[in-house]
């Protein structure tokens, strides 16, 4: 994709989902820290503290620390333009992106980011095999307009956002429907994010640059690459979210 600030989108063509058909999820978790966003064609939700203040404040300056962070170009129009941002991917064996004419071979799960995904499964019932992060630095960071439908996602992706540090805004947009308002949410520190069904085909996202935020930020996205064909859920089975352990403090 080309134009203006749609060079981000490379961000879509990393990783996929291996399910040839999505479960559906369950939302109606009474009493529960779940919470649905209200949008159309597309299933959403939130837990916004599935991590302690304490575990989120470790694990981002660990992931800051740590990681052994890239900070890729891509090119368009002839014009080589560097990332807004700074990105690493973890996953299981062989899984190599493969994107703007780059192979790159995964990083070796480490423990941290095996008990962010063990956490995830006990919410959500969802398992991964990769993790893409990224490091936000301050608010000139940002991702443009994407959505991740690419082939090797699979044709209807589910993604588990998870964030650490500052509260970013994050938008999307109907990919259809042009009379629609945005939807706005905040991603906060520790907070889960969901993007399942119709989420990929139906709209698409972003995190817009905002000056005022001055401090980091640590996202990981995790997803499944179609190549690996890693069952994430049996077909047809439907999920219940269990809130009930999320932690607080």
């Amino acid at each position: 994709m080309v134009g203006v600030g749609l060079w981000h989108d490379y961000l879509s063509l990393l990783v996929g989902s291996v399910m040839s058909e999505q479960a559906q999820f369950s939302f109606d978790f009474p009493g529960s820290d779940y919470q649905r966003i209200q949008i159309l064609d597309a299933e959403i939700s939130m837990v916004e503290r599935a991590f302690s203040v304490a575990e989120s404040d470790r694990y981002l300056q660990s992931f800051i620390d740590n990681t052994p962070w890239r900070h890729d170009e891509i090119t368009i129009h002839g014009r080589t333009i560097p990332l807004p941002r700074l990105q690493a991917w973890c996953a299981d064996k062989d899984a190599v992106l493969h994107y703007s004419g780059m192979s790159i071979k995964p990083l070796a799960w480490t423990d941290e980011l095996l008990s962010i995904r063990e956490r995830i499964a006990e919410l959500s019932g969802l398992r991964f095999n990769g993790v893409l992060l990224n490091y936000y630095r301050d608010g000139f960071d940002s991702v443009g307009w994407h959505s991740d439908d690419e082939q090797e996602f699979g044709p209807d992706p589910v993604i588990a956002s998870v964030s650490f540090g500052a509260t970013r805004e994050f938008v999307l947009k109907h990919r259809f429907k042009d009379d629609g308002k945005p939807v706005k949410c905040q991603l906060t520190h520790g907070s889960l994010l969901v993007m399942g069904k119709g989420t990929q085909t139906h709209w698409k996202h972003q995190l817009p640059k905002r000056k005022r935020v001055t401090t980091p930020r640590i996202n990981l996205t995790f997803r499944n690459m179609v190549s690996l064909q890693t069952p994430v859920i049996p077909t047809g089975v439907g999920i219940t979210p269990r809130i009930g352990k999320s932690t607080k403090s």
